[in-house]
């Protein structure tokens, strides 16, 4: 979850240089930090996607950066992303994490929670640059990153199931998956989560996106949504399409 109940300030900006289609900046906040920044005017849809997804993988364990609400120095709002320190960027080293040639613990079932997670809010872009690898005491792990072409960013209410086959999230998976094995039981745990989550917990999430970023009526829908059989009846599709083996 995000440190500040208030944004941060940014003191600092440059740009993003990353080849990214949704990430403006790299900015320092007046914490010290640095952050990758995503504002509404490059895409307005996806600073709240962004703050959406990221809360609601906080609620499922699932590990992700430190995000923050940024104030830019025009006073509009932005998302950003805490630039993370601990990150493999050695090309070198992080073929050999894919390659599973080092050390990595938990990877196979952390990369299959994180394919069920972007089944539920069609995520379509998980491409390989969105894996965040990090270092840890006893090797490598992996941290999701980058939901700006997930959730509300697909319209509303989201598409049908499955994604596309041809999506960067179904192809990416595909590649890791011949090192690092589809683990059923955990992504059927994950989607047992996004059950059981309560209404509750995900209108603090949707109340915390500022205006600037989301309608009030689509805050209304979101929860709508979620209190519907219309989640239920998408998590059991998920899970019948990977039991049947259709998804990957």
């Amino acid at each position: 979850m995000p440190a500040s109940l208030i944004p941060l300030n940014v003191v600092q900006l440059d740009p993003s240089n990353l080849g990214s289609a949704d990430c403006d900046y790299i900015g320092r906040a007046d914490d010290g930090m640095e952050y990758a920044i995503k504002t509404i005017s490059k895409n307005p849809l996806t600073p709240a996607a962004e703050w959406f997804c990221h809360g609601l993988a906080a609620l499922c364990h699932i590990a992700i950066p430190q995000y923050e609400k940024l104030t830019m120095p025009d006073k509009s709002l932005a998302f950003g992303s805490q630039w993370d320190g601990a990150a493999v960027n050695d090309p070198k080293t992080r073929q050999d994490i894919i390659n599973g040639t080092v050390p990595t613990g938990h990877l196979s079932k952390q990369l299959s929670v994180i394919l069920a997670f972007d089944l539920f809010v069609y995520n379509t872009d998980r491409h390989i640059g969105n894996y965040l690898f990090v270092s840890s005491k006893s090797g490598y792990a992996v941290r999701a990153f980058d939901f700006s072409r997930a959730w509300t960013s697909n319209g509303w209410p989201l598409p049908s199931l499955l994604l596309p086959s041809t999506s960067s999230t179904l192809n990416t998976y595909n590649g890791l998956k011949t090192k690092h094995a589809f683990d059923l039981a955990v992504a059927k745990e994950l989607l047992e989560k996004l059950r059981a989550i309560p209404n509750s917990a995900i209108k603090s999430i949707v109340d915390d996106i500022p205006n600037q970023w989301i309608a009030d009526p689509l805050k209304s829908q979101l929860g709508i949504w979620w209190d519907s059989a219309d989640r239920i009846t998408r998590i059991d599709g998920i899970q019948k399409e990977l039991e049947n083996g259709r998804v990957i």
